[in-house]
């Protein structure tokens, strides 16, 4: 009994610390981010993780689910176009964005909780 009632905790600690989690900002640090995104999905042995750099200086990552997303065209519409890019500053990433990938919809996700609404 006294076990059931320390899981039942643990869950709503866990709870608590996501909605905590969600309504702050995305870090600088991809890394950081990147380790908030790989608890939430450590259960999901689904979760692909790919890092990969944008013009040969900015690191970024992208995350999806095996199975519901056509890799093929992930590869060929979003990531060959970022790792082909010269030029990665922060302040043109916008706009390359726009230009260089053809896919139909890119939100801009700023706070865990904006990231959660994809979910």
């Amino acid at each position: 009994m006294l076990f059931h009632k320390l899981l039942l905790k643990s869950r709503q600690l866990k709870k608590e610390q996501t909605v905590t989690t969600e309504q702050n900002p995305l870090s600088t640090d991809l890394n950081e981010n990147l380790r908030v995104f790989h608890s939430v999905y450590a259960d999901c042995s689904d979760a692909v993780f790919r890092t990969f750099v944008i013009g040969g200086t900015k690191n970024a990552a992208l995350i999806h689910i095996d199975g519901l997303s056509n890799i093929e065209e992930i590869d060929r519409s979003v990531l060959a176009p970022l790792m082909q890019e010269k030029e990665a500053g922060s302040d043109n990433l916008k706009a390359m964005f726009d230009q260089r990938l053809s896919v139909a919809k890119i939100k801009e996700v700023l706070t865990f909780a904006d990231w959660n609404k994809f979910r």
